[in-house]
């Protein structure tokens, strides 16, 4: 394998230049396969794997490879060895934030474990629950949070004939807010990304 990293020039032009680096791998590259999106918090690029019990994480600093364990209840509750539907990273408040296909295995509740210390590895576990059935309205997601501190929720699938819409979710006061967006063009009903 072969890494490379863009080093953007500081003039503020927007070029740079690619330069090859050698990190040490903490993992087998065939065994840990990128599972999906990556997200950048703490400095550092993490992602999934399809395979394994570990978060991968690339440092921006120093350059490093390294894995975070997945939280042990977590892992209780994902115990295949391919997973990948629903399973997501996602940034909460400034913490690295991970739901799962089984985290709303009660129709109504969408659990999200959230990494609180990020140097000793300590996850919280909380639960969104829905005022509705979670599958049969679009499979709302998380997708980060805003300003405000509400997390941003998009539904993994849109009927064709349904308006487009967002959720906001305030975990504080246990919250929903309901956005209808109109005039989208027909294929984002299509996409479930």
């Amino acid at each position: 394998m072969v890494f490379t990293v863009l080093t953007l020039d500081s003039d503020g032009s927007g070029s740079g230049s690619w330069r090859r680096i050698n990190p040490v791998l903490p993992i087998d590259p065939k065994k840990y396969v990128n599972g999906g999106e990556s997200v950048c918090v703490n400095g550092a690029i993490h992602w999934l794997t399809r395979y394994g019990d570990s978060i991968v994480a690339f440092d921006l600093k120093d350059e490093k490879f390294r894995l975070i364990p997945l939280p042990r209840d977590y892992k209780d509750l994902n115990f295949d060895s391919f997973r990948f539907q629903f399973e997501r990273l996602f940034e909460l408040d400034g913490c690295l934030a991970l739901i799962s296909d089984n985290a709303t295995q009660h129709h109504f509740t969408l659990e999200l474990w959230i990494l609180k210390d990020y140097n000793n590895h300590v996850w919280v576990k909380e639960s969104i629950c829905f005022p509705f059935r979670w599958r049969k309205q679009g499979q709302p997601i998380p997708i980060g949070t805003i300003p405000t501190g509400e997390i941003l929720l998009k539904p993994l699938s849109l009927d064709e004939s349904a308006t487009a819409w967002v959720l906001f979710y305030d975990m504080e006061g246990q919250s929903f807010k309901k956005i209808d967006i109109t005039g989208l063009p027909k294929w984002v009903y299509s996409s479930s990304t």
